[in-house]
């Protein structure tokens, strides 16, 4: 607990976690699956990455320092926009996608903007 939560009586709030699931598997009740097939699923390929890899100098770095994972993961974000989604409506869950765990996923962003 930090300095502040003790100062002031407030226990922190957790964080909401990403899952990995495989496909087909169930997920948990508590969690809003984001993966292949739901509204939330990232629809950037590899192939969109490398069309802009060269041109759009975040998504260089991006691709650069985390591989084309990482810059789908930044044209996600532009994805939201575009799609007119609203990730608030996730806020405080818990989701899942089929990324592993150790790799960049969109639901990394969706819980960092649902929870902003």
């Amino acid at each position: 607990m930090s300095l502040d939560a003790i100062l002031t009586g407030k226990r922190p709030i957790s964080r909401p976690q990403r899952f990995q699931r495989t496909l087909g598997s169930k997920t948990a009740p508590n969690v809003v699956d984001v993966g292949p097939g739901t509204k939330w699923a990232n629809p950037v390929k590899k192939r969109d990455v490398d069309a802009l890899v060269s041109s759009e100098p975040d998504i260089e770095e991006a691709f650069n320092r985390g591989g084309w994972k990482a810059a789908a993961v930044i044209l996600y974000r532009d994805h939201l926009l575009e799609a007119g989604l609203d990730p608030t409506e996730l806020q405080g869950k818990d989701l899942s996608c089929t990324c592993k765990l150790t790799d960049p996923c969109h639901a990394d962003v969706l819980i960092e903007l649902a929870n902003a």
